[in-house]
């Protein structure tokens, strides 16, 4: 398990990948629809969808195929802005 912070100004972003799980929580966001993205390190998007988030909880991105073991990137877009960091799958 790895965690990751994205902080950048009032936005928190903290990410731990489990197996096929991505638990993602968020501090300063409203509730909302949120567009994500996991891309690999040649920038090729291996995930796109979204991400409901409600304040105060920790929402899941379920993967539907198991990631080869490598660095990935979560991008989240908040209000109009991307936030990224860096994902480890092993």
């Amino acid at each position: 398990m790895v965690k990751v912070s994205i902080k950048n100004g009032e936005v928190s972003i903290t990410a731990n990948a489990v197996a096929n799980n991505i638990y993602v929580q968020m501090k300063n966001v409203q509730d909302g629809n949120y567009a994500v993205n996991i891309v690999n390190n040649a920038g090729q998007k291996v995930y796109e969808g979204n991400l409901m988030h409600t304040i105060g909880r920790t929402e899941t991105i379920r993967l539907k195929t198991q990631l080869a073991n490598g660095i990935y990137h979560l991008q989240v877009l908040v209000d109009g802005k991307i936030y990224s960091a860096p994902i480890l799958i092993n």
